[in-house]
């Protein structure tokens, strides 16, 4: 067959364009919008987008371009606003065990919804690229392999129809990303171990995960080297430096000391790792980059508690910071460190924080690991005058796991079961026929209406396991919404959405506006089969009504974590209470990825930042 497009139709039912022309890398795109005026400090809009229309250009520098059709109504798209008015974007590699969410992230939205949360994708962000300091680009901290890169140009190809317009997009691959795990013992990148996937024709995709080697005959080291994409082989063959790149030139008038002036000629990653090193003098910040701020000092010294098996070694990188463990238990810390300027705290006793308020006078940050920082505010600190960050994030997963355990104990009585078992007798009540999702019930979470109160990152984290298990999730906060693709409800639908709860979660954190939330009259609009769960704060609970509603069978049963006084005292109500099932504060208790957290809060404060989880 001949077709010419545009001229001639190729009468087949399906367009055959695309899929002459496969498997087409896909150019998974992360951006980030400038700083949008508002509330202090000005939030930017992160984007992210898949392209099938991707590939590198070059290798030596490395260059990459991906194309992007109008919109239907002749306008550039999102991904491309952002770019060039930033001048800067992320690729993340598509992989196989991304792919839903790849395609999720191909949803046409509204500009001002973040790709990342709707399809429940968690960042990290970039670091080398010109502005990072105070505006990064996000990136899929689950892909495997990350470039980012700065923008180069755009080259615009006219459409015969709005959509068909294209916006072609360069940019240079300024740092390279890649995950230990993905590379072989060979020191190659393994494709059998990232299983990209690609575009191929149609709604068609394809996953690779084999390869197969074919070598030009010949052995011209130079030619080869080139097909490998090895810069700086090729570079060594003919003789030229490595990096070729021109200087990338300050704001003029802004005085550097002279040993800085050779660092111009070094990239700008190359610049800003060396400058983050130097311990002794403070750059003014420019429109390029800020290198240093007013908290870069020799010999910074970090207090680290050994209530945690935290690994040092992993807090690497940063040539001015000490690193000392301390007794989080004992009444005190030793003089010797009462200069500390950093502090990590987690599981401290009352006392030591108390002895560290009135003693360590030097301290300018606190990175606490517990969720919330109610005990550091509690001993003393002032948040205005030292900065406080918590370790939100690190609980995420221990506790999404264990609201499920207590759900699936809740629905499947397990702890009816037990208790049976340790009187002798034989629950015969709980086994063999039983009626499958009957009404008015809560006995499975398959067709369950789970309501989540308090929708953050561990509601984020407990709502694909729900859904997998085939329950309908809602949420309630403060603010409503779409997040992650569940309808979060604002608390003014309250009564009317927990009418209509098998299992209520509750996530909330402990602060004034929490005080009993869960009261008596709210537990009286539950259903008398619904469950209650609790793993956020035990003051978000009424627990004199939640007691009420147990013992006269207003509601079906509920599983605490949290209480208002813990240890719960013995003798207390609670322990006897009918359907409560009781767990001691187990949930989190085992912050996950706490040195990574410390990481990224010590360059973000050495470079004058935002601090992550800031109070």
């Amino acid at each position: 067959m001949f077709y010419q497009p545009g001229k001639t139709y190729h009468n087949l039912p399906f367009d055959p364009f695309k899929a002459c022309v496969v498997p087409r890398p896909i150019g998974w795109i992360s951006t980030t919008s400038p700083l949008q005026q508002g509330p202090p400090p000005p939030q930017p809009i992160h984007n992210l987008a898949p392209f099938s229309q991707f590939t590198n250009l070059s290798f030596d520098p490395p260059y990459v371009m991906f194309a992007a059709n109008q919109t239907s109504e002749g306008s550039k798209k999102d991904t491309v606003r952002n770019v060039e008015s930033t001048g800067k974007f992320v690729w993340n590699l598509a992989t196989w065990n991304l792919r839903d969410k790849v395609n999720a992230s191909a949803q046409q939205l509204p500009f001002e919804v973040d790709e990342f949360e709707h399809v429940a994708l968690e960042k990290e962000f970039s670091s080398c690229l010109q502005g990072d300091e105070t505006n990064p680009v996000p990136m899929v901290k689950e892909s495997p392999v990350k470039f980012e890169c700065s923008y180069y140009s755009t080259l615009r190809l006219p459409g015969d129809s709005p959509m068909g317009g294209v916006d072609l997009v360069i940019g240079r691959v300024e740092g390279v990303h890649i995950a230990d795990w993905a590379l072989s013992k060979e020191g190659k990148l393994d494709i059998g171990k990232t299983k990209p996937i690609a575009r191929c024709g149609y709604y068609e995709y394809v996953v690779l995960d084999k390869t197969f080697d074919m070598i030009i005959p010949g052995g011209d080291k130079v030619i080869l080297a080139g097909l490998e994409g090895n810069a700086e082989q090729v570079q060594k063959s003919i003789g030229q430096p490595m990096d070729r790149r021109p200087p990338v030139h300050l704001q003029s008038g802004i005085p550097l000391p002279s040993f800085a002036k050779p660092m111009l000629q070094l990239r700008f990653c190359q610049r800003l790792r060396v400058f983050r090193s130097l311990s002794q003098a403070t750059f003014a910040s420019t429109t390029a980059a800020r290198f240093f701020s007013s908290t870069s000092q020799a010999n910074m010294k970090l207090l680290y508690p050994t209530s945690l098996a935290l690994d040092p070694a992993k807090i690497t990188g940063f040539s001015t910071l000490t690193l000392h463990p301390y007794d989080v238990r004992s009444p005190s810390i030793p003089s010797e460190h009462h200069d500390a300027e950093v502090l990590v705290t987690w599981a401290n006793s009352k006392d030591n924080l108390t002895y560290a308020v009135e003693n360590l006078k030097s301290l300018k940050w606190i990175q606490s690991l517990a969720a919330g920082p109610n005990d550091v505010l509690s001993a003393g600190f002032d948040a205005s005058k030292v900065k406080i960050t918590t370790g939100s994030g690190l609980h995420d997963k221990t506790v999404a796991e264990h609201a499920l355990g207590l759900l699936l104990n809740a629905a499947r009585r397990f702890y009816e079961m037990r208790d049976y078992q340790m009187q002798g007798k034989w629950p015969g009540h709980l086994g063999g026929p039983q009626p499958d999702r009957e009404k008015g019930t809560f006995r499975t979470l398959r067709d369950a209406r789970v309501t989540i109160w308090g929708f953050g990152n561990i509601a984020k984290s407990l709502t694909p396991h729900l859904l997998a298990l085939g329950a309908t999730v809602r949420g309630l906060a403060r603010s409503k919404g779409v997040r992650d693709g569940i309808e979060v409800f604002g608390e003014d639908s309250l009564e009317d959405i927990l009418k209509e709860t098998d299992a209520l979660v509750m996530i909330l954190p402990g602060d004034a506006s929490t005080k009993h939330a869960l009261n008596k009259e709210r537990l009286g609009y539950l259903p008398k089969h619904a469950w209650v769960v609790n793993v956020g704060r035990g003051t978000s609970i009424d627990e004199d009504a939640l007691f009420g509603a147990l013992e006269g069978e207003q509601i079906g049963g509920a599983a605490l974590d949290v209480f208002e006084t813990e240890p719960l005292p013995e003798g207390n109500k609670l322990y006897g209470a009918k359907n409560l099932v009781l767990s001691p504060h187990a949930a989190g208790g085992r912050p996950q990825g706490a040195e990574e957290l410390i990481v990224e809060n010590l360059r973000k404060f050495l470079g004058g930042q935002e601090l992550k989880n800031i109070i």
